[in-house]
């Protein structure tokens, strides 16, 4: 089995050779896939990132949310806390840079996770058994930890990914978060049974 840094390194290698037209292209086809999920129909609060360079965009995903009335986060750096939490993202929010080069809210509304519906999340590798391969710090782990613990019912996470992220196998560890679904611009899988 590869490794996690054997993935990592040719996954950075498949996003240098994206022509970034391509990847608007894509990644508009993956996002109308989300928006088609019965999932986000019914959600009333949703939560997505806002892409680094090499991620499947989901700014489409997050002004459909706000334009059908429905509440908005994103994951933004709480220092206080030293780790990543949801702010709610509003249509008017300046963004910062935040640490690892992600974008965030200038003003933060903390939003607990176990409050949101649905959660949309990137990765650099998925396999089809929900398993995610991040870029190493743990961060979207230890913010999808809370997502298990909703008052009514656990908060869905879909994972979003261009098709060229499959793998056979990502190498999961304990605290590694499975995805209970994987959409891409060429396909939407539902996980019904979680590998470990």
């Amino acid at each position: 089995m590869r490794t996690k840094a054997d993935i990592r390194t040719e996954m950075a290698r498949r996003r240098r050779a994206l022509e970034p037209d391509r990847a608007r292209v894509l990644s508009l086809r993956a996002q109308e896939r989300l928006l088609a999920l019965p999932a986000f129909a019914a959600a009333r609060h949703v939560a997505a990132y806002l892409a680094l360079p090499g991620e499947v965009a989901a700014d489409r995903f997050l002004a459909a949310a706000r334009a059908s009335g429905k509440r908005a986060s994103v994951p933004a750096w709480r220092p206080e806390k030293d780790r990543y939490e949801l702010t709610e993202l509003a249509p008017d929010d300046r963004m910062v840079a935040g640490p690892w080069r992600t974008r965030e809210p200038a003003r933060k509304r903390w939003v607990p996770l176990t409050e949101t519906d649905l959660i949309v999340v990137p990765g650099v590798a998925f396999d089809r058994r929900g398993r995610r391969l991040g870029r190493g710090g743990g961060h979207y782990d230890r913010l999808l930890a809370d997502a298990a613990f909703g008052a009514t019912a656990p908060t869905l996470k879909i994972g979003l990914l261009f098709d060229f992220q499959w793998v056979d196998v990502v190498p999961a560890d304990e605290w590694d978060v499975g995805m209970d679904g994987l959409v891409t611009e060429k396909e939407t899988l539902l996980i019904t049974e979680k590998g470990g």
